[in-house]
């Protein structure tokens, strides 16, 4: 062996273990878009219940695909495509759940646009929340819908009447929050 590979063996070698061990270790927080749908969230519940909350926990969900439809109780976002219980930037639309929200009148060739949620979700995150002189926290999850064209992050209520049913739901989409702080 050549004496400059022996030389270049011996930098790089410790090097390589270095970025291995780094990227083994490296564990991403939510995308930035999971972050934005929860704030957006937030201050849409301030602003209608003139409580604010604040985010205790954040987790990936182990399992994304297990969440449906049935453990929706309410959508919350901004999307131009996926239709919503609540869409943020239509004023009056909360509540609407069978027709799509309504579209201004600067897109009224879009009003057919809006389309029913592709379920399953290809990714999902768990957000535990803790709403200001409320002793129970909330969760909500943040779920990526896709189809062949579009994706767009959108905001889940869970349907969950008590702790064992929101318990149910944490354990079928694969999130291990500590609901008891």
């Amino acid at each position: 062996m050549s004496r400059l590979l022996r030389i270049a063996l011996v930098i790089l070698a410790p090097l390589v273990l270095v970025i291995v061990v780094a990227l083994s270790a490296y564990k991403p927080g939510p995308p930035d878009k999971v972050v934005t749908a929860v704030y957006g969230y937030l201050r849409y519940q301030e602003s209608s219940s003139q409580q604010a909350g604040a985010v205790q926990q954040i987790m990936h969900a182990a399992r994304p695909w297990n969440l449906t439809p049935l453990m929706s109780k309410a959508t919350f976002g901004n999307s131009v495509v996926y239709q919503t219980t609540t869409n943020y930037d239509v004023p009056g639309s909360f509540g609407l759940r069978a027709t799509a929200t309504p579209w201004p009148r600067e897109f009224p060739s879009q009003r057919h646009a809006l389309r029913p949620l592709p379920f399953p979700p290809v990714d999902a995150w768990c957000v535990l929340l803790r709403q200001t002189g409320d002793a129970s926290p909330g969760v909500v999850f943040v779920a990526q819908h896709q189809d062949l064209y579009n994706a767009d992050w959108i905001l889940h209520e869970p349907n969950a009447e008590s702790r064992p049913e929101l318990n149910a739901i944490l354990s079928s989409v694969g999130c291990d929050l500590v609901l008891d702080r």
